[in-house]
């Protein structure tokens, strides 16, 4: 079995990674009912208009991030976007078991742990999901740090520029305006993170702000 640094998901989200945070945010915020409320003591109309903007933001992020879902998915089966991954996925595992021998195997259980955490109704057993849950966050303690030594590898580098480049590649041949889209979501992500940080700017001296 091939052993990888990323989960499928996030390989398939690689182009959108730190977009789709912010979105994924604003999203569980509203599902969980918890509303983006205005700091007490804050002026009620600026707060109630940059709230209204970020629901706005919202709104069209999911909307591209849906379209550009369905492209990428079908750009991610073509055989030069898998032959990209596939020589990403074997220097990592060679880079990794340079710095911990046992790393390629947790990582091969953490990738099973994530499929069951993303499986259709595994929050309905609730102490099996907490403790899958539980072991993924006690191996990422190990795996987070030498994930993040070997980003800044000049092959590691290399070899994920030339997964993005290729997928945008295949992305833009299946939809001429995929790129333009992803440009749009970083930059709603940037005018979200500047609104995010006028509200808690706003937020009175010793305050607790609500955070999403």
């Amino acid at each position: 079995m091939d052993m990888v640094l990323l989960t499928p998901n996030q390989v398939k989200s690689l182009l959108l990674a730190g977009s789709l945070s912010f979105g994924f945010a604003l999203t569980a915020s509203s599902q969980e009912g918890q509303p983006m409320l205005p700091p007490e003591g804050a002026p009620q109309q600026e707060t109630s208009q940059a709230e209204a903007r970020l629901q706005e933001l919202q709104a069209e992020f999911q909307q591209i991030a849906g379209q550009l879902n369905a492209v990428q998915q079908e750009a991610l089966e073509r055989d030069d976007v898998q032959d990209a991954i596939s020589t990403y996925e074997s220097l990592m595992e060679d880079k990794i078991s340079e710095v911990h021998e046992e790393a390629p195997e947790m990582m091969e259980r953490q990738e099973e742990l994530v499929e069951k955490l993303q499986a259709p109704g595994a929050q309905e057993n609730e102490a099996e999901f907490q403790q899958n849950y539980e072991e993924y966050m006690q191996l990422n303690e190990t795996l987070e740090p030498i994930q993040q030594q070997l980003s800044q590898d000049p092959e590691i580098q290399e070899a994920n520029q030339n997964i993005e480049t290729t997928v945008i590649a295949a992305m833009t041949e299946i939809d001429e305006n995929a790129e333009s889209m992803i440009e749009r979501l970083e930059q709603i992500e940037q005018e979200g993170q500047e609104l995010m940080m006028q509200m808690q700017q706003q937020q009175p001296q010793g305050g607790q702000p609500q955070m999403p």
